[in-house]
């Protein structure tokens, strides 16, 4: 796939969208397999395996020109930065592409779980800059990846962009009673759920290319 051209057109945008769409069907959840939920007593019958696909360099191209295309009015105006290790090869991938495809330079590092003991004791890897940072993750309401590297841009008063994006925003376009608590999963939860992530502050907005309605899933997943 050849991009010689600065703006990326609908149609090419929905190839990429579509590649990415199968691949992750075919490869990327598992499916009528048993696995133990992260709320006492409850179970998963299927789960996002992403890493299937972000170690795949057609994957991340055609990754990469879904995102050029969400971000096409900001670009040269952030960083991209992520939490280790889903978003490392997002990171890495997506300046490289950008670059290929369209001579577009991206600025890109990965935050650290934790600071190095040693050294420089930074809690990322690669240089920050100045510009405001683009979080990222593969996905959006599962795990504290990204209010985790949020909290690391607060605590070194390093400006953040109040969109993040993703590849799948793990909600169900309808609210889904999946018979937990209220507390755990209510209509309220479901709402701020459509267009941010539980962990991270509510004013980032998730762009995200799919959502669970997607691939037909419903449900408690990892």
């Amino acid at each position: 796939m050849a991009v010689n051209f600065f703006h990326i057109n609908d149609r090419i945008y929905q190839q990429s969208l579509d590649w990415l769409h199968n691949y992750i069907d075919a490869n990327c959840i598992v499916r009528d397999k048993y696995m133990k939920g992260k709320v006492p007593g409850t179970s998963y019958s299927w789960c996002f395996y992403l890493r299937k696909g972000l170690y795949n360099p057609e994957f991340n191209k055609h990754m990469t020109v879904c995102f050029l295309k969400k971000f096409a009015n900001e670009l040269g105006q952030f960083q991209l930065g992520g939490m280790e290790t889903a978003a490392t090869p997002m990171i890495t991938a997506i300046p490289i592409y950008a670059k290929q495809l369209l001579n577009v330079d991206i600025h890109s590092f990965v935050f650290r779980k934790a600071p190095k003991e040693y050294g420089l004791e930074e809690p990322w890897e690669g240089t920050p800059n100045d510009l405001p940072i683009i979080l990222c993750d593969d996905l959006a309401n599962s795990t504290m990846s990204l209010r985790k590297a949020s909290d690391i841009c607060r605590d070194y008063n390093m400006p953040k962009k109040n969109r993040a994006f993703v590849i799948v925003n793990k909600v169900n376009r309808d609210y889904y009673d999946m018979g937990l608590p209220e507390e755990y999963y209510g209509k309220t939860d479901h709402e701020l759920r459509q267009s941010h992530d539980m962990y991270l502050d509510k004013d980032v907005d998730i762009i995200s290319l799919f959502d669970m309605d997607d691939f037909n899933l419903k449900g408690a997943s990892h």
